[in-house]
C-alpha cells in the first residue's frame, strides 16, 4: 500500500481545500494566539450552500459535485491570503478570518460573503444561482475549543438558515 503525502491527508479531496482535520488545527492555533492580549478579533464564519439537497435530486451528484468546487474557488476570493476556508463536510464551509479590527469588520466579512453570492457560479458551460446561509461567530480572547467556537457558528448557521436563502445571523 502506498502512502499517501501528509498535504493529501489534510484536503478536501473534491475541493482541494483544507478538511476538517486542518481546519480545527488552523483553529486551535488562531485561538492559542487569542490568549495574548490583543487589539485584534477573530471571525469564524459557517457558510451553507442554500438548496444543495433539491440540487443534487435535480440535476445529479455529478453536477452538485461540480457547484461544491465552484463555490469553493468563489469563497477562497472572498478572503484575504492569511485567512483559511474549508470544506467543513457535505455542503458547509468554515472560514477563519484573523487580525480583524473587532465585531463591525466581522460583519463585513459576512455581507461580502453573501453578496459574493449574488453573482451566478460558473459550473461547466453554466450559470448556476446560489444563495448561502451564514453563521458568524466573533472571538476576542479567551480560552475557547475549537469544536465549540465551530458548533456556535454552526447553530448561527442553521438560524440564518431558518430566516431563508441568503442570509446571516451572528
Amino acid at each position: 500500500m502506498e502512502s499517501q503525502p501528509a498535504d493529501e491527508l489534510l484536503r478536501d479531496d473534491l475541493t482541494g481545500l483544507p478538511n476538517g482535520v486542518l481546519l480545527r488545527d488552523r483553529l486551535r492555533l488562531a485561538l492559542v494566539r487569542r490568549r495574548r492580549p490583543r487589539d485584534d478579533s477573530l471571525a469564524v464564519l459557517s457558510v451553507d450552500l442554500d438548496g444543495m439537497t433539491d440540487f443534487n435530486r435535480r440535476f445529479g451528484r455529478g453536477a452538485g459535485d461540480a457547484l461544491l468546487q465552484a463555490a469553493a474557488v468563489r469563497l477562497s476570493e472572498l478572503v484575504r491570503a492569511g485567512d483559511t476556508v474549508a470544506r467543513a463536510e457535505d455542503d458547509e464551509f468554515v472560514m477563519v478570518c484573523e487580525e480583524l479590527s473587532g465585531e463591525e469588520e466581522a460583519l463585513v466579512v459576512a455581507e461580502r460573503v453573501i453578496e459574493g453570492f449574488d453573482h451566478p457560479l460558473r459550473v461547466g458551460d453554466d450559470e448556476v444561482a446560489v444563495s448561502v446561509s451564514v453563521g458568524l461567530v466573533v472571538v476576542a480572547g479567551g480560552e475557547l475549543e475549537p469544536d465549540r467556537v465551530l458548533g456556535e457558528a454552526h447553530r448561527a448557521m442553521l438560524r440564518a438558515r431558518g430566516e431563508g436563502p441568503g442570509r446571516f445571523d451572528a
